[in-house]
This record gives C-alpha cells, structure tokens and sequence, in this order.
C-alpha cells in the first residue's frame, strides 16, 4: 500500500507523521510506502519507505498521483477536487485535519467550495483563509490517518 501526499500544502507537522508511516508493517508481506509529491523539494524526515517526487507545476501533482496510485491506496490532500478524483479511482482519501472524505461529503464540500467561490467573485464574502493549524487539528489527522490505514489492512487482508 502506498500513502501518497499532495504535499505542496500540507504542513510539517503533518508531512513528519506521513513520513514515520514510511517502512511500518501492514500485513505480514506488506509494508506502507510513503511518497511526497510537490512542485517544490520537500524536507522529509529520514526514515525508510518514504520518497519525494518533485513536479513542475502545484497543478501537476494531482495528475501525478492519479495516474500512479492503485485501488486501495491513501491519499492525502487539501485539495477537495483531487480528493473527489482520489475516491472516483477507488482510492482512500483524507485531508491534514482529519476528514476522512467519501462520495457525499467530497461532493457538499465541492458545492460549498463553488459557491463561495462565486461570492468572493462578486465580492460579497472575503477571501478564502486557511484557518489555524495547531495540535487539535494534528491529532485529529493522526487519528484518521490511522484509522484509514486499519481499513486498509482489512480490505488487504480480505482480498490477499
């Protein structure tokens, strides 16, 4: 299984918790490998299992993963339309504050996302801010993470 990383926006904390994923025993024969894919070269703890891909564009990342990521595979991601294209490909998809993202909530999200895109256009609501990021958020990651990689294990197991 491969977690795979939109990692252009992500912070450090969450890229280090991705990384110690790197090399950790899924199953008895598998083991999780961890790929950073970005525009720009991505610090990365040293551990095993773990790559960086450097891309030209933030755009090309997302085409990256996708045609590279199997069914099964985890995908990180703040990116909500990558997210919608992760699960349409039969992957797993969660973004850095724990949402652990399926048909529906990907498709209110997009919706959401649209329509205040056309407010902020008209200049009826002010533009889009990423929010603060602190431990509460880090370990609701962690968390999703986890239990992503579980359901991973049992889907794995079912079909090995």
């Amino acid at each position: 299984m491969t977690l795979w990383a939109d990692a252009d926006s992500l912070s450090p904390g969450v890229r280090d918790l991705c990384a110690r994923r790197g090399g950790k025993q899924l199953t008895e024969t598998e083991v999780i490998e961890v790929i950073f894919v970005a525009a720009k070269k991505i610090p990365l703890l040293p551990t095993d299992g773990c790559k960086s891909i450097c891309v030209a564009k933030p755009d090309n990342a997302d085409d990256y993963i996708i045609a590279n990521a199997k069914p099964g595979d985890i995908i990180v991601t703040r990116d909500i339309p990558l997210a919608s294209r992760a699960l349409q490909a039969g992957l797993h998809a969660l973004n850095d504050r724990g949402t652990i993202w399926t048909a529906d909530s990907v498709r209110e999200r997009l919706s959401i996302r649209d329509q205040m895109e056309s407010l902020r256009q008209a200049g009826l609501a002010p533009m889009a801010g990423g929010g603060s990021f602190g431990k509460k958020e880090l370990s609701a990651f962690a968390n999703a993470l986890e239990k992503t990689i579980q359901l991973c294990q049992k889907q794995f197991t079912r079909s090995g």
